[in-house]
C-alpha cells in the first residue's frame, strides 16, 4: 500500500503536495479561503490544486455552513510523515 501512496504522491505537482500538507497538518478540515490564507499561492492556482486533488479522490469536500476539504486517514498519516 505504501508503494501506492508513493506513486500518487510522486505524481502530484508542488501545489497539490502543499494543500495536501497543510490540511494533514490541521485538525479540522479546511475551506477554500482557510487554504488560501494558509499558503502563498494564487486562488487560481488553489483552485486547480483542489479540483485536481478531488478528481484523483485524495480530498472530499463535505457542505455545512461553508464547504470544507478532507483527506483520507492514510493520506494523512503518509503527509505527517513526508
Amino acid at each position: 500500500m505504501k508503494n501506492q501512496i508513493n506513486l500518487t504522491w510522486n505524481k502530484l505537482t508542488d501545489i497539490e503536495k502543499q494543500i495536501l500538507l497543510k490540511i494533514a497538518q490541521n485538525n479540522q478540515p479546511l475551506s477554500r479561503e482557510e487554504i488560501k490564507d494558509l499558503l502563498s499561492l494564487s486562488s487560481t492556482d488553489i483552485i486547480n490544486g483542489i479540483q485536481s486533488l478531488t478528481r484523483r479522490y485524495l480530498l472530499t469536500k463535505s457542505k455545512s455552513q461553508k464547504t470544507v476539504f478532507h483527506i483520507s486517514r492514510i493520506m494523512k498519516e503518509y503527509c505527517q510523515h513526508w
